[in-house]
């Protein structure tokens, strides 16, 4: 069971409604949720400022189920450093967990890397190899910006 004062006592400066992503480059960026009641939020880069971390780390309160990590891209970027953001993203989630959740530590993720547009060199890149969090293997699920969250998971087979 989460433990919703202690998520709001470490962790209420990062809490969201929504994923929602906005700078110069990228304009605004959103993934959909459905139902916001069944999710917890955090805005993950709000959190770690030291070290490249993904923009949202999502966990699933009715059931719970696998933490969900997304990185959110404009048209051009790098998709080693994005994955680099959603590995740094699966360690904060676990840590969090481990503090908040009792006795549940996750050791399977839905990495998700969001952008814009997707060319064929950027999406066979982001998802020809897998990622490894907590020493499994993840394969990065790819999604575009006004998708909503379950028909990304849905087309992924997650």
């Amino acid at each position: 069971m989460i433990d919703m004062v202690c998520i709001k006592d470490n962790y209420g400066h990062a809490i969201r409604d929504s994923c929602v992503e906005e700078c110069e480059r990228c304009h605004k960026c959103e993934v959909f949720l459905n139902g916001k009641d069944e999710y917890l939020v955090l805005k993950a880069d709000v959190i770690v400022k030291d070290k490249p971390m993904c923009d949202f780390i999502i966990f699933r309160l009715k059931p719970r189920g696998r933490p969900i990590l997304i990185e959110m891209k404009g048209r051009t970027f790098k998709v080693e450093q994005a994955k680099a953001q959603l590995i740094n993203g699966s360690a904060l989630a676990k840590t969090i967990a481990r503090k908040c959740f009792g006795d549940w530590s996750p050791e399977s993720f839905h990495p998700i890397l969001v952008c814009r547009e997707w060319d064929i060199v950027k999406h066979r890149m982001a998802t020809d190899d897998f990622l490894r969090l907590s020493g499994k293997k993840h394969r990065v699920i790819i999604g575009e910006c006004g998708d909503r969250l379950s028909t990304i998971l849905r087309a992924s087979g997650k």
